[in-house]
């Protein structure tokens, strides 16, 4: 037999050079596959990461309520614009109305100044009186005013209503009806007089400068309305207020008689 050497055509080379490429392959992918189960160890720090992400956004969700009080400052924020309110509305009034004009036209006085009463009125006493008639009692008020403008000039009166304040204002018109006039000399009378009414006695008597009133009960509101700065006054008899009042006009009374 003899030795025949079988000579590989080209397509044959090709064939088994393949083959042997796709052996080299198929021998070389366990290792690939191999160097891509290695990096298990990073999924595992991804999943270590996640967790601990996981946790802070936990740890951030329960800090989450502490942190509320930032919210509150809302409250403040509108505290402070109503406390800038009064200065825009004091900006609006100055820059204009009528009412800053009307300000400056009266000098910056507001309202209307109080009248000055000609005479100083005085309240010695108010009473009540019962009038005991067929149809019952009837109550009412009894007030006794002296009035004076302290440079001669005085008047006492009563008056009866059933309020006070109507028994006042009649009192008080009853007095200006009874003014007199009495002539003082560096204030005081020029001279002593004396009169009894009912039951009550009185003198009055001129004064040194420094002495001062010396008089009690209603005459010494009389003198004082009067304009008597130094006088001497006593009284005796009864102490009853509007007997004294009386007795005390009648004095002062001579001073125009005996002129």
């Amino acid at each position: 037999m003899t030795d025949e050497t079988i000579i590989p055509t080209d397509a044959e080379a090709e064939n088994s050079a393949t083959t042997a490429d796709v052996a080299e392959v198929v021998n070389e992918t366990p290792e690939e596959i191999h160097e891509v189960e290695t990096p298990s160890e990073e999924s595992e720090v991804a999943e270590e990461t996640s967790e601990e992400s996981s946790e802070v956004s936990d740890e951030a969700e329960e800090a989450t309520p502490e942190a509320a009080p930032a919210v509150r400052a809302t409250p403040l924020t509108a505290l402070s614009a109503r406390a800038e309110r009064p200065s825009r509305a004091r900006s609006g009034e100055k820059s204009g109305g009528d009412r800053g004009r009307r300000d400056d036209r009266r000098g910056g006085k507001s309202g209307f100044e109080p009248v000055k009463k000609e005479f100083e009125e005085v309240l010695l006493e108010v009473g009540r009186v019962t009038k005991v008639t067929s149809g019952g009692r009837q109550l009412r008020f009894r007030a006794a005013v002296v009035i004076g403008d302290r440079n001669g000039r005085v008047g006492f009166g009563l008056g009866k209503a059933r309020e006070v304040s109507i028994a006042v204002e009649k009192a008080v018109n009853s007095a200006k009806r009874s003014l007199i006039k009495i002539p003082l000399e560096n204030g005081t009378v020029p001279y002593q007089v004396e009169t009894k009414f009912k039951a009550v006695k009185i003198m009055i008597h001129p004064a040194t400068e420094g002495t001062g009133i010396i008089a009690g009960g209603s005459a010494r509101r009389i003198l004082e309305l009067a304009g008597c700065q130094n006088i001497l006054s006593k009284r005796h008899g009864g102490r009853n207020v509007i007997t004294t009042a009386y007795a005390t006009m009648e004095a002062l009374k001579k001073y125009n008689m005996q002129k």
